[in-house]
């Protein structure tokens, strides 16, 4: 698959607008991340490290949903009890 044909599948999968300038954009993103995959960053350490932070996460707690019709209710299609998507495996 092509660049431009990658981005514009991409795209579509995030719902977002398929303009010109967008493809553009993200065709320069990906260039440049293929640039990145070309070096060679075997011996090099990471600079930036996150191990210092603490993140104070609160306890999970399982509870019912009452309300279904507001979580179907910004789903664009849904079946029975179950959201509808298109699949993204080609």
């Amino acid at each position: 698959m092509n660049l431009e044909k990658e981005v514009e599948r991409i795209l579509e999968l995030a719902r977002l607008q398929k303009k010109e300038k967008y493809i553009e954009h993200f065709i320069k993103i990906l260039e440049f991340f293929k640039k990145i995959d070309e070096l060679d960053l075997k011996e090099e350490k990471p600079f930036f490290y996150l191990e210092h932070l603490q993140t104070d996460l609160r306890e999970d707690k399982v509870s019912d949903f009452k309300d279904r019709e507001l979580l179907f209710k910004n789903s664009p299609l849904k079946k029975g009890n179950f959201f509808v998507t298109e699949s993204p495996i080609e």
